[in-house]
């Protein structure tokens, strides 16, 4: 398939999901979930089409947001100390600089992560509004913007195109950068460094251990028996997995396993025999399997692993 015909779906998919959540056909569950989908989908267009410095991609979306919702000039922006500067847009260049005099204007007064609508001026009898939707962020604030006539121009559509933009951008940006996504904990730093530099091109793979009858081991032995199983069930687990993986303990009865797809799919027979074995005892576990295709699914398991803990250490405490 060539370069543009494959875009063009791709820019569609976006062009009928929006079209679809804003419709109510759509329900927000499935919309996130088409929303992954869509990211992975840009990161393998971007890795076959473009250079690794190239903004096209983004700028194709500016110009489908342009003639889909009936927008004269969209565009971002950044700001770092009052000081404002374009980052992408597509449209008229002289709309641009009027934008960047607007928003320099009133950037601390806007919301952040809520489309307004700004009257400019008034053409020919005809308002002219501008929208702007601030995303705030540690190392500095994207604003973008959008430069409208028309009443059929849908403030929903802008603000759904505001959001998936900034995910593009963070993923592009994480490639050059060490880019957490906004995460505290070492744990998704963790993931995301072994994403970095394990270029599986099947993606990676998560498998998640629940050890679960551990609770009266672990009430009676101390710190210094405790740390060394846990050092044993992180030795059996980098044991069996192939040399690549990547082991980390979450708690002294969670363990989080990350490997290459084609390397745990050659072992998979190895894998699916592991077992633990404390003081005589084996200990029966939990295997929860993900695949990461794309580092915008980092999100998804971190929500999953902090889920499970929950779930987990609850059923713990009910017993």
């Amino acid at each position: 398939m060539g370069e543009q015909p494959e875009i063009n779906i791709l820019l569609e998919e976006i062009r009928d999901s929006i079209k679809e959540y804003l419709d109510g056909d759509l329900p927000l569950p499935d919309a996130r979930k088409r929303f992954a989908s869509i990211l992975s989908e840009y990161r393998s267009a971007h890795k076959k089409f473009f250079r690794e410095d190239s903004d096209d991609y983004i700028r194709g979306l500016l110009y489908q947001h342009n003639v889909n919702n009936f927008a004269k000039c969209t565009a971002v922006f950044t700001i770092d100390k009052n000081n404002i500067k374009p980052l992408l847009h597509y449209g008229e260049k002289l709309l641009v600089q009027q934008i960047s005099e607007k928003i320099k204007s009133m950037a601390e007064a806007l919301p952040g992560r809520k489309t307004e609508k700004i009257h400019l001026r008034d053409e020919d009898g005809i308002p002219l509004y501008l929208y702007a939707y601030k995303l705030p962020s540690e190392q500095h604030t994207m604003i973008f913007s959008s430069i409208t006539s028309s009443s059929y121009s849908n403030p929903d559509y802008f603000s759904f195109l505001c959001e998936f933009i900034s995910k593009i951008i963070e993923i592009k940006n994480s490639e050059n950068q060490c880019i957490s996504f906004n995460f505290s904990s070492n744990l998704s730093q963790d993931i995301i460094d072994y994403i970095k530099e394990n270029n599986d091109e099947s993606g990676i793979v998560a498998c998640i251990y629940l050890l679960k009858d551990l609770k009266k081991i672990l009430n009676t032995i101390d710190i210094s028996t405790m740390n060394k199983t846990s050092n044993y069930f992180t030795d059996t687990l980098r044991t069996q997995f192939p040399g690549e993986s990547r082991i980390i303990m979450i708690t002294h009865s969670m363990y989080l396993a990350l490997c290459g797809k084609g390397a745990y799919e050659n072992n998979i027979q190895k894998l699916n025999r592991i077992t633990f074995v404390v003081g005589g005892l084996i200990i029966p576990f939990e295997m929860n399997y993900y695949s990461i295709d794309s580092a915008v699914y980092v999100y998804e398991l971190i929500e999953e692993i902090y889920r499970l803990k929950q779930e987990f250490f609850s059923d713990l405490h009910a017993e």
